[in-house]
């Protein structure tokens, strides 16, 4: 879908762009100055003078680039603003939500390319990536645990928790996510049980989490909205605990003690504290086929250290998915996502471990209560 320009927003652009490149060019000349005055003789200085030519040509070019840009961005607010006058109303914007052209040609797509014309491009001024205009967020297929990408942000119980939730019900998060504009974005958190509108517009976090496509999707939205909710920091690492997360996402705190199986001796049940439940305590592979079954999700955390692994390659404190256990095994998945390289010391993309490679590897574990009691209100 394309969107119509606003004349404010393209007139803000237009000076944002133009500070930004002063600043640009005051950082250039500072260096540039640099490199020509130093006392500093031999080949490697040679070297550096040399690299710094090519280097300060590129430099200047898009400095000219950034001056044409906000000049065009000026035209374009003026015909905007024409058109306006003409139509009665904001141009470029037909009943249908599609892209209309105005006597100049220029076609009112926003801009979800970047200051330099590509994709979620990157801004090097702030070193964010531009938030697409294009995330489908309205098809079920695009959630679940194929979405996952943690990409380089170390928040793994966060991706895998999504991906989890989202498997259960792609639709609960489908509905609490909305375009309402270019680059701008709704996603409804909770906070105490009550539903919280998050904005996401502008920029996102430049390694983010993306689709296993590697472009933006659903999970770079609710990762955005997580920061701005005060549960991720704003470089996407944790704020707080794991089960603010699952809080924030369900509305619903993360349980902290379940009974989930009856002892079949004694005939009381078993049970943990779910964030630590290593003292004293076994991690049975019954417990947690027994919490899947029951329709929660579950997300394991693997030892930070170099213990026997029990023939199973994971790496080391990084939490998984638990996508499906059958009694003898239990079926992780790693939300690094299907586009990930898992060679070297990177461990596998989905591994199935034993009763034994689960009480040799796992030392943490995180619950998301199950579907049914999710807070409805949005």
């Amino acid at each position: 879908m394309f969107w119509g320009a606003r004349t404010e927003q393209l007139e803000q652009l237009a000076v944002r762009t133009r500070e930004e490149g002063r600043r640009a060019a005051q950082l250039h000349d500072a260096l540039d100055s640099a490199v020509r005055t130093v006392t500093w003789v031999g080949e490697d200085a040679e070297q550096l003078r040399t690299r710094w030519q090519g280097v300060s040509a590129q430099w200047r070019s898009t400095l000219e680039a950034l001056a044409v840009r906000g000049d065009e961005l000026d035209e374009h607010a003026q015909a905007q603003e024409r058109a306006s006058a003409v139509e009665g109303g904001p141009a470029g914007i037909a009943e249908d939500g599609a892209a209309e052209y105005d006597d100049t040609g220029f076609a009112w797509i926003g801009w979800h390319n970047g200051f330099f014309g590509f994709d979620g491009g990157l801004n090097p001024f702030t070193g964010r990536r531009n938030l697409r205009d294009d995330i489908p967020i309205d098809d079920p297929a695009e959630y679940g645990i194929a979405s996952m990408n943690q990409e380089g942000v170390p928040n793994c119980i966060t991706i895998a928790m999504l991906g989890g939730l989202s498997e259960q019900d792609p639709q609960y998060f489908m509905d609490r996510i909305e375009q309402i504009g270019p680059e701008h974005y709704e996603v409804t958190l909770y906070q105490d049980g009550k539903p919280v509108t998050v904005t996401v517009d502008g920029e996102v976090i430049n390694n983010g989490a993306r689709g296993s496509d590697g472009l933006q999707n659903w999970m770079t939205l609710y990762e955005a909205a997580l920061v701005q909710h005060g549960v991720l920091e704003e470089d996407g690492t944790y704020a707080g605990s794991a089960g603010t997360v699952v809080e924030a996402v369900t509305g619903v705190p993360m349980p902290q003690d379940l009974q989930i199986l009856q002892d079949p001796v004694s005939g009381t049940g078993l049970g943990w504290d779910i964030e630590s439940f290593g003292s004293g305590r076994t991690l049975d592979a019954r417990a947690i086929e027994a919490l899947q079954d029951q329709g929660y999700t579950v997300v394991l955390g693997t030892e930070n250290s170099d213990a026997d692994r029990e023939g199973v390659s994971l790496v080391e404190n990084h939490a998984y998915l638990v996508a499906g256990a059958n009694g003898s095994t239990i079926h992780l998945e790693n939300p690094w996502g299907a586009g990930s390289d898992y060679t070297g010391g990177n461990g596998d993309r989905a591994p199935h471990l034993t009763p034994e490679q689960i009480m040799a590897n796992i030392d943490s574990v995180y619950v998301a209560p199950p579907r049914d009691q999710w807070v409805e209100e949005r």
